[in-house]
C-alpha cells in the first residue's frame, strides 16, 4: 500500500473534525450575536425603565436586586432555569470587576465582568447615554452596574440596558 493511500483515512478524520469545531464556533457566534440584539424592556428618557405605566397611574418598578458578577454567574452556571426565574426580567444592581471591554459588530462596547471562569466573563450592554464611558475602563477597575435585563448564552450572564452607577 502506497504511503499517500495510508494517510487518506487521516486527512478524511482531520478535515471532518475541523468541519465539527468550525461549525460549533459559528453557533456560539450567532448564539452571542441574538443575545446582543435581542429585544430590552422599554425605557424612560435617560435609559432606565424606572417605573412601569398601568394605566394613568405610574407604578414604581421593584428596587433592584443586589449581586455580583461572580455570584451571577455561579447561578447560571448551577442552574439556568432558576437563574434567569431569580435574576430575569428585573432590574440588577452588579458589582463587579472589569476583565475587559469589547466592540461588538456595530462599534458598540460591551463590558466583560469577571467571573470565577477565566475564559467566560459576564458580558454588560450599557445605556445609549454611558456608552462613552466605556473607554476610560480599564482591567482590574471595580465597577457598579445598573442593569434592566440579564438573560444567558451558555451559561454566560448577558446583562441589558446597564447604567455606570
Amino acid at each position: 500500500m502506497s504511503e499517500t493511500a495510508a494517510n487518506e483515512p487521516k486527512k478524511k478524520s482531520h478535515t471532518l473534525r475541523n468541519g465539527t469545531f468550525g461549525c460549533l464556533g459559528l453557533l456560539i457566534v450567532l448564539a452571542i450575536i441574538g443575545a446582543m440584539f435581542g429585544s430590552s424592556p422599554a425605557s424612560t428618557p435617560n435609559g432606565n425603565a424606572s417605573a412601569i405605566a398601568t394605566g394613568d397611574l405610574a407604578v414604581p418598578a421593584a428596587p433592584p436586586v443586589k449581586v455580583s458578577a461572580v455570584q451571577l454567574a455561579r447561578a447560571y452556571t448551577n442552574n439556568e432555569a432558576r437563574a434567569q426565574s431569580d435574576y430575569g426580567g428585573r432590574p440588577l444592581l452588579v458589582s463587579g470587576t472589569v476583565a475587559g471591554v469589547m466592540l461588538d459588530v456595530l462599534d458598540d462596547p460591551k463590558v466583560q465582568l469577571k467571573t470565577d471562569n477565566p475564559y467566560l466573563s459576564a458580558q454588560a450592554t450599557l445605556i445609549d447615554g454611558d456608552k462613552p464611558k466605556a473607554k476610560d475602563f480599564d482591567k482590574g477597575q471595580k465597577v457598579t452596574l445598573l442593569c434592566q435585563d440579564v438573560s444567558e448564552v451558555m451559561s454566560m450572564p448577558m446583562l441589558r440596558d446597564c447604567a455606570v452607577q
